[in-house]
């Protein structure tokens, strides 16, 4: 890579840096699901979303249904300023089974 598209790289990481952008594009839902399936073995359709929130510099912490039956409580570590947008997989460990109402 030469000196200007070097120089180019650079600016850009920390345009999107400075921005905040970066998290929004790396740790978006769409992002999360396909992570939290690949690391499970499941198809992106048997992953819900429940919640997630951030706590401190780098790690996303994600509740995830998984085929409407088993409840995953998944680590994100990454994806926001600190660590460059780099993003790590997902540790994911089974938080309870769901029940059926009624």
């Amino acid at each position: 890579m030469g000196v200007s598209a070097s120089h180019g790289l650079i600016a850009a990481l920390a345009a999107c840096l400075v921005a905040g952008a970066c998290q929004d594009q790396v740790l978006s839902d769409d992002h999360l699901t396909r992570s939290i399936a690949g690391v499970l073995g499941v198809s992106t359709a048997d992953v819900r979303l429940l919640d997630q929130r951030t706590d401190g510099q780098t790690d996303t912490y994600v509740t995830a249904v998984i085929r409407g039956r088993i409840a995953y409580g998944c680590i994100v570590t990454g994806g926001r300023p600190p660590s460059a947008g780099v993003v790590n997989p997902p540790t994911c460990s089974i938080v309870e089974p769901l029940r059926s109402p009624g």
